[in-house]
């Protein structure tokens, strides 16, 4: 008995110890206020707790026809936390290509810098919103990460919210999580 107790309290220090040094970053930015930002003409809002910064991304001239415009907002600030909202607006007569989407997360995870990439993709809906939850793990430099991206559409519109964080960092998931839970979405239409 005595030899499970050690095993357990052993256990939970190095639990306190990892989440105390490893996640303090991750936790101060859990416990910050939210503010609900509004995205892609005012369809999507999302509590965030960091500021994000806005850019709105060039089209590719083979999607010019059917894009009207890609904007995304970022946090990629701090190597422990990297969040992403992207939302493409699809030209009225078009509708929202999501498989398109899908493909192109390999590529787009290494431009943050991700390899040895490995995920799931598992249906999911956000509202009315069909949509397609990404979860994984990837490893930057020498840092493994784990990641959930959401990809979803509505009307003429692609939503998708990555985060990712230092794998094991308890609160990382809860950022992740509370991000994921704050989406609202407004029909366009």
């Amino acid at each position: 008995m005595k030899i499970i107790y050690n095993f357990i309290l052993s256990a939970f220090m190095l639990f306190a110890f990892a989440t105390t040094t490893f996640g303090q970053e991750c936790e101060d930015i859990a416990e910050n206020k939210k503010s609900r930002l509004e995205l892609c003409s005012s369809t999507m809002s999302i509590a965030t707790p960091v500021e994000l910064t806005k850019a709105d991304i060039k089209i590719p001239s083979s999607l010019e026809e059917k894009i009207a415009s890609i904007t995304t907002h970022s946090y990629l600030d701090n190597p422990k936390l990297l969040i992403k909202i992207q939302c493409v607006t699809y030209k009225p007569e078009f509708k929202a290509d999501m498989e398109a989407v899908l493909k192109t997360t390999d590529t787009e995870l290494e431009k943050l810098g991700g390899s040895d990439i490995k995920y799931q993709n598992l249906e999911m809906g956000i509202g009315k919103a069909e949509g397609m939850k990404q979860e994984g793990w990837m490893t930057i430099g020498e840092q493994m990460y784990d990641f959930l991206n959401v990809i979803f559409h509505q009307d003429n519109h692609l939503y998708s919210v990555f985060v990712g964080h230092e794998i094991h960092d308890m609160f990382g998931y809860v950022i992740a999580d509370n991000l994921i839970r704050s989406i609202k979405l407004v029909d366009s239409k």
